[in-house]
């Protein structure tokens, strides 16, 4: 399994619950890597476009710059 699909896969999960409304109940904590098992398969249907993942990179990098102040 190439890297870059998990580095995707954890990114995309990760910022999927990061950017959830704030209206809504919060998730509970992942507690297994098996969370992202369903992402990478997603992932593995259908890639990302060329460029996403450095916008992914990006925007995780944005989200906890935001988290902290």
């Amino acid at each position: 399994m190439p890297s870059t699909l998990v580095e995707s896969a954890l990114l995309l999960g990760s910022l999927r619950r990061l950017m959830r409304p704030p209206h809504v109940p919060p998730l509970p904590p992942v507690r297994s890597l098996a969370y992202f098992l369903p992402i990478i398969a997603e992932l593995q249907q259908q890639p990302l476009p060329d460029g996403y993942l450095e916008y992914l990179r990006l925007k995780l990098r944005k989200a906890s710059q935001h988290a902290t102040g």
